[in-house]
């Protein structure tokens, strides 16, 4: 299956000036009533961050916590658990600590 051709840029919509474009002031309301129709109802993919890129890293964040947290819940729980069956609460600290060392970041 082919892919169609991208729509070419439509300049007839659109004014030039030779100052640069400024970002719009926080609250929205700002010349509403200059911005063309192409400016505000672009479905074409133009947009630098799509709205999957920023749904993306939320998501990622979420599922790597979700598996890494208990994960790291439990190794340090089976050191603590084997540091205290072994007697040796005092050389817990110098376990994990000598542990985490030899952890590559």
């Amino acid at each position: 299956m082919a892919l169609a051709a991208p729509v070419p840029y439509d300049t007839s919509t659109t004014t030039t000036t030779t100052r640069p474009q400024q970002p719009p002031p926080l609250n929205h309301n700002y010349n509403n009533h200059h911005h063309t129709h192409y400016q505000e109802c672009d479905h074409r993919g133009i947009s630098t961050t799509s709205a999957s890129s920023r749904v993306k890293t939320p998501v990622v964040v979420v599922v790597v916590g979700v598996i890494v947290a208990p994960v790291v819940v439990v190794v340090v729980g089976v050191i603590v658990a084997a540091a205290a069956a072994a007697g040796v609460w005092w050389n817990t600290g110098v376990i994990l600590l000598t542990w985490i060392k030899h952890v590559p970041v």
